[in-house]
């Protein structure tokens, strides 16, 4: 499995006990929940893919082609991920010499 550098954002939602406990579960139709759970939310690697592309959007537009957009855009995310993976393991490579 490819390292997707863990979750960006990790949290753990409210339990019994918690101020803002009970809390409802979106993911079962909103019902109340007794028990705090784990919700990771998108991989590190998806956050870098998201900021890089934004990134490009942001600054250089006309990387999207008018002959064909969706090969554009296909190529640019594809981009995005090779970038973050290449980011990931460079972390991975700072952390085993510090």
């Amino acid at each position: 499995m490819k390292n997707d550098g863990g979750p960006a954002f990790p949290a753990t939602v409210a339990g019994e006990g918690d101020p803002a406990w009970p809390c409802r579960d979106s993911r079962d139709g909103g019902r109340l929940v007794s028990d705090a759970y784990e919700a990771p939310g998108m991989s590190l690697r998806d956050y870098m893919a998201t900021h890089i592309i934004s990134g490009v959007l942001a600054n250089h537009l006309t990387v999207l082609s008018n002959k064909d957009p969706m090969g554009s855009i296909k190529t640019l995310c594809a981009t995005a991920y090779l970038l973050a993976d290449s980011l990931l393991e460079a972390r991975d490579k700072t952390d085993q010499t510090v």
